[in-house]
């Protein structure tokens, strides 16, 4: 729970934004009703802030063999993959299902680097690190930090263009 906790906190640095209404910890200043295309923004905007922390640590409970650290942190990423199959079921208002889709196809695209890491890591400490492994570990891991990244900018703009569009609909 420590990651989620870390998590939690990290929305206080992205998404404390008094203009989306919304406090650090996701609860709404405004007695007004939000609309559900703004509850989803700001929802995946949470999901992707928890995710983003969580897994940013990975390397450090790697290097350390923090293995408690790393079942969190698994069950972190099971919760994300779940969360965005979730979030994906709801149809996304039509203006903005294209940028919706490109944002939940960049996060599958993150979670599969993140599941393809772990499992050549997982193999280097079950069978020994070799050459092989380390190279492949290492450029799963810069392909998890390269999509990640995408996931990140991609729902940032959404959320800064979607922002711009309902300004009206949320004040």
């Amino acid at each position: 729970m420590l990651v989620l906790a870390a998590g939690v906190l990290a929305l206080g640095r992205h998404g404390d934004d008094a203009n989306a209404g919304y406090h650090a910890t996701g609860g709404y200043r405004s007695p007004t009703a939000v609309s559900p295309a703004q509850q989803q923004r700001d929802y995946l905007h949470r999901v992707n802030v928890v995710c983003y922390d969580a897994m940013a640590t990975y390397p450090t409970a790697q290097a350390k063999n923090d293995k408690a650290l790393m079942q969190q942190q698994d069950k972190v990423a099971e919760l994300w993959f779940g969360m965005l199959q979730a979030w994906a079921a709801v149809p996304a208002p039509e203006g903005v299902r294209a940028e919706v889709s490109a944002i939940l196809e960049a996060q599958n695209d993150a979670y599969a680097a993140f599941v393809s890491g772990k499992s050549t890591w997982r193999q280097g400490q079950e069978r020994g690190w070799t050459p092989e492994l380390n190279a492949r570990y290492q450029a799963a891991r810069d392909e998890f930090n390269r999509r990640i990244a995408t996931s990140v900018q991609r729902t940032e703009a959404f959320g800064l263009s979607y922002c711009a569009r309902t300004w009206w609909n949320w004040t």
